[in-house]
């Protein structure tokens, strides 16, 4: 997988898609030669409907988006994301959306790549 375009969106708006109290899961990718989060993903269930938003920072440029995935018979978490991603102006050459977990690692992954980090970063990833 590899990230074909990327174009910083603002953050306006992303608050409808932010629900505080019912995170489920956030990932941080980082540079591990500045110790900084590049991008951070966070995924919210507060019911039957997933919810993702994206906030990126230095060297993508700040900005972010927000996205949700509702219905049944898909991997909700990846689809919300892979359509946070895509609000936040990313771009990729293969599918993440509704494929299953891994997916938002290999989008991270691409990422990382995209902005030169070969192997000078770590994607962390906590339960709440």
């Amino acid at each position: 997988m590899q990230v074909t375009s990327f174009t910083p969106q603002s953050t306006d708006g992303i608050h409808k898609y932010r629900k505080d109290g019912k995170l489920d899961c956030q990932w941080s990718l980082v540079d591990l030669n500045t110790g900084r989060e590049i991008v951070i993903v966070r995924t919210y269930w507060p019911g039957s409907t997933c919810y993702a938003c994206v906030w990126t920072h230095d060297p993508l440029g700040y900005g972010g988006g927000g996205g949700r995935a509702g219905g049944g018979g898909y991997c909700k978490q990846s689809a919300a994301v892979a359509d946070a991603l895509g609000a936040a102006g990313f771009k990729f050459d293969s599918a993440i959306a509704g494929v299953g977990m891994t997916a938002i690692d290999d989008a991270l992954k691409a990422i990382a790549h995209h902005v030169g980090l070969r192997s000078r970063f770590v994607i962390i990833k906590a339960n709440a």
